[in-house]
């Protein structure tokens, strides 16, 4: 994994070098193994090092060209596979130069498909053969990647860039398109500090604040600064023209023994190529199923003396899972490395994670697995396995099988409803339902909103006018008539996405590449869409299917947990105990909030003593520490 960036010019501009330094010095932390610049003009490309670059590299410097630049490429370079400088981008091969972030782990098959065809090959990296699978295949080598990736290739004969990102968003991608010039980069804030565009999106923003919704439109939170979304490429030769290159297909499918042993070695091939590497390869362990089966298929392909795992543990809370970690632990006789994170920590770290992370946070959890990334570069490992994806595909969230209940409507159905009834489950889903329902809609139920939610008085009131004025609705039913068709909307669209995006920026902060087997694999979703919502939902307890293959892999103790907690932190506790710290961040300038609050209206976003985790208050708290943060 890397941090890559570019510029076009529509104008000349001759910060444009000193612009493209200053933005691949905000990447640094994505790639502090090696820096690279190559830069053109009028039918001449140069290649450049910078300070951080290789020694084994004779390259000019970039602080001393001179030269007239119309378009140029930057790259930080995290060193996985073929840590050599053999692999040193932007790589260059004919006429092509790209910059690449991300892992196809099926390079060495195309690589061998490749060399059938005529290509010969100066490295062993998957670098290179993402590079020649397009100068092959052009805008359709994307059909033939599995893996995550962000990159871009410029053909220096035709003048264009090409550009693309990997189906569910592993890798991010961002970029500004206006009038002086086209500008991309693998993280949004680094783009707005360069290219100063540090305005915030008033209209996103809000929408977090009401809806949650992150990245919901192509836009971003700084105004100015897009998103290439998931599963989409893009060309630019002056013009910008992206589009969607993958679209999922949900199936009625049998889950019979066949399609029991295919979704396994699906899901241990899957394993087994994220595995490849030429440094220390570790993996994260909550205690929960997900995670603990990942542990069980690398047992199954290394040394398990070699292997470590990584946890978040808080003792004495009721949402440790420390007990069920260290009986995989035991289980497999694997390393483990322990973090306990501490509200006093998170103070002290709050700012900084808010500009790793781009954007404001949903929750405190965040900060958790930051720790753990950074427990993991203490260690020296520098690829982490984690289970990510799982729960959308496999579908993990009660909510997912209340779908299934609404699609089938069976005497059957609703017996197992009166049954769930009993313990306030089914009356809370129904609750969050409606919740979702009114907020899909902010428009059309304002009043209500307004009076559900008292801390929207806090928002300056002419934004917020300008957004129930603007905002459009979105799908008004929770519910699609395929309840596989709602794993599929948060598996391909935002809500996995986001997720991905907090274990990008914290992984990357730390200089180390966290690899998603669940995430993204083609054959394993392709497979598991193909089976059908009464397959996966007709009995408890719930993600049966991935219980069904990982079974052998698995204690005991964690195969027969039935509650469902996430990666969580003790997030109230946290927000109680810091309280005046986080109400002092409201006393400074702002973009999105009233001037004039006082210490009243800001205990709206208090913790209520025993309450369920507040997550909508800490938004506000967030998005705040945010502001303040992104000005540095």
């Amino acid at each position: 994994m890397c941090g890559i960036g570019g510029i076009w010019l529509k104008q000349r501009d001759d910060s444009v070098l000193s612009n493209l330094k200053e933005l691949n010095d905000r990447l640094r932390h994505r790639g502090p193994d090696d820096e690279g610049y190559l830069v053109y003009s009028e039918g001449s490309s140069n290649s450049l090092s910078g300070e951080n670059s290789s020694k084994d590299l004779d390259l000019a410097s970039i602080e001393s060209f001179s030269e007239k630049v119309e378009i140029a490429l930057a790259h930080r370079r995290l060193s996985i596979i073929d840590t050599s400088s053999d692999s040193h981008q932007p790589m260059s091969r004919e006429r092509y130069h790209i910059v690449y972030n991300g892992a196809v782990y099926n390079f060495k098959e195309l690589r061998q498909e490749l060399q059938d065809l005529g290509h010969h090959f100066e490295t062993t990296g998957d670098t290179e053969v993402v590079l020649r699978s397009y100068i092959q295949w052009g805008n359709d080598c994307v059909y033939h990647f599995n893996g995550m990736w962000a990159f871009v290739v410029f053909d220096e004969e035709n003048k264009k860039f090409f550009g693309s990102r990997d189906i569910t968003g592993v890798k991010p991608m961002y970029f500004i398109n206006d009038d002086a010039q086209f500008a991309f980069a693998s993280e949004a804030f680094p783009l707005a500090k360069t290219f100063k565009k540090e305005q915030i999106n008033q209209h996103q923003v809000v929408d977090f604040l009401i809806r949650g919704n992150q990245e919901s439109g192509e836009e971003s939170m700084f105004k100015g600064i897009f998103e290439l979304k998931p599963a989409h490429s893009f060309e630019f030769n002056g013009e910008l023209r992206t589009w969607k290159y993958y679209e999922h297909h949900c199936a009625d499918g049998a889950y019979d023994e066949k399609a029991k042993e295919d979704l396994k070695k699906a899901l241990q091939e899957s394993v087994s190529k994220h595995l490849i590497a030429d440094v220390p390869v570790g993996t994260c362990l909550s205690g929960g199923i997900d995670s603990s089966a990942i542990v069980g298929m690398v047992a199954g392909h290394q040394k398990r003396s070699d292997i470590e795992a990584f946890s978040s543990i808080f003792p004495n809370t009721d949402i440790d899972e420390s007990d069920y970690a260290k009986s995989v632990v035991d289980h497999w006789g694997i390393g483990w490395n322990k973090t306990e994170p501490q509200g006093a920590d998170f103070i002290q770290n709050l700012e900084e994670l808010h500009r790793i992370q781009d954007f404001p946070l949903i929750s405190s959890s965040t900060f958790a697995q930051y720790e753990v990334m950074r427990l993991a570069r203490e260690k020296g490992v520098k690829v982490l396995l984690d289970g990510q994806g799982a729960d959308e595909l496999f579908g993990g969230y009660p909510q997912y099988r209340l779908a299934w209940i609404n699609q089938i409507r069976t005497e059957s159905a609703f017996k197992y409803l009166k049954n769930i009834a009993s313990v306030n489950l089914f009356k809370e889903l129904i609750r969050n339902n409606i919740r979702r329902k009114v907020l899909n809609d902010p428009a059309k139920h304002q009043a209500l909103i307004l009076k559900r939610y008292p801390e929207l008085q806090l928002i300056d009131t002419d934004i917020l006018e300008a957004y129930f004025k603007n905002v459009e609705a979105i799908n008004d039913d929770p519910f699609f008539e395929d309840a596989n068709e709602n794993l599929a909307q948060d598996y391909f669209g935002e809500h996995l996405k986001n997720l991905l995006r907090y274990e990008d920026r914290n992984s990357m902060h730390f200089g180390i590449e966290s690899r998603t087997p669940y995430a993204d694999d083609r054959k394993l979703m392709d497979l598991c869409f193909q089976v059908s919502a009464d397959e996966k939902f007709k009995t408890l307890p719930l993600k049966k299917i991935l219980r069904d293959i990982s079974k052998d892999l698995i204690p005991e103790k964690v195969f027969s947990r039935r509650d469902k907690m996430g990666f969580v932190a003790p997030h109230n506790q946290w927000v109680s105990e810091n309280f005046e710290e986080f109400k002092s961040y409201f006393s400074s300038e702002t973009q999105i909030f009233r001037s004039n609050i006082v210490d009243c209206e800001l205990r709206l976003l208090m913790p209520q003593s025993g309450s369920a985790e507040n997550y909508r208050s800490f938004r506000y708290l967030s998005t705040r520490i945010w502001e303040s943060a992104i000005k540095h």
